[in-house]
């Protein structure tokens, strides 16, 4: 059967009853959804599998009124990229301003180069931004058609987003074809020389739906289709370089070194600005880097 995306109207929508739930069961409340879709269509993502590549957005009136109706000061952008469309995000960023609100949001190395954006982004509140590096290998950005992405541009995009007081919570997958045993240690190796604020490690995940659940079919790599294992923290399929034990223990490794006190605190004392958002991040990474088996070097 063929599937057929849905797409909603992105005005008027419905804003969520927060107040029939309970906020202690979860670790980020307050999210509050400004776009949907992405232009891109990279090979492992299921955005547009679920929302589409058209970049749609809601009026920037409706999103300011959610905010104020919030009873935080601080919340979290869920779009996939809410620096997507840069002329809505700088009309959103100052209506925030005088919101006097605190955030953070998914986005990519590009608003770096845009200095008006990169400077609202901080003005209006913007604290902390989550950024899919994915890998430092311009092999695998090719691979998983994620060209637009360039290792060679990494670390001044880093020193710009740093140098407005903003910090990165960088994401990295391990298990691209261009991956061997190396890997792991080439990532921290980076994070720690560029001071990325907090790093988030995922295994390279077959999701049904992506143009890389239908080529590892076509060619047989997935060994197991058990969907409770599906949460990037498992290995389902035959990696190109190094064998499955060596995808999985790399992830543990990373994380455990990653999240050694010694390595939280230098990163996090890079900077007087900021400081207590990086500890309380980082402190969250090494509760669930805790819970994974150790793995000796």
């Amino acid at each position: 059967m063929k599937r057929v995306l849905i797409k909603i109207e992105m005005s008027g929508m419905a804003i969520p009853r927060r107040d029939l739930l309970d906020s202690s069961m979860y670790s980020s409340f307050y999210s509050v959804q400004a776009t949907r879709g992405c232009p891109f269509n990279c090979e492992f993502c299921t955005v547009t599998a679920f929302f589409g590549q058209e970049f749609r957005t809601r009026p920037v009136e409706e999103v300011i009124e959610e905010i104020k109706g919030l009873d935080t000061k601080e919340f979290f952008f869920i779009d996939d990229n809410i620096t997507g469309r840069a002329v809505f995000s700088k009309k959103l960023f100052k209506e925030l301003i005088p919101l006097n609100r605190k955030w953070g949001g998914q986005t990519t190395l590009n608003f770096a180069k845009d200095d008006e954006l990169l400077s609202l982004y901080a003005k209006s509140g913007g604290r902390y931004a989550f950024i899919g590096f994915e890998t430092l290998s311009d092999e695998n950005l090719r691979k998983i058609s994620k060209s637009w992405n360039s290792p060679d541009g990494y670390r001044e995009a880093i020193k710009r987003i740093h140098g407005v007081g903003i910090n990165i919570v960088g994401s990295f997958i391990f298990g691209l074809d261009g991956d061997g045993p190396d890997v792991f240690e080439k990532t921290y190796n980076f994070i720690m020389e560029n001071k990325i604020d907090a790093a988030q490690f995922h295994i390279l995940t077959p999701f049904p739906g992506t143009k890389l659940y239908d080529d590892m079919v076509k060619d047989d790599r997935i060994t197991d289709h058990d969907w409770s294992k599906y949460h990037t923290g498992e290995v389902v399929f035959k990696p190109a370089k190094m064998t499955e034990r060596e995808l999985q223990e790399g992830y543990w490794w990373i994380f455990h070194k990653t999240y050694e006190m010694k390595n939280v605190l230098r990163r996090s004392l890079r900077s007087p600005r900021g400081l207590a958002y990086r500890i309380g991040t980082n402190l969250s990474y090494r509760r669930k880097a805790r819970k994974m088996p150790y793995v000796m070097t």
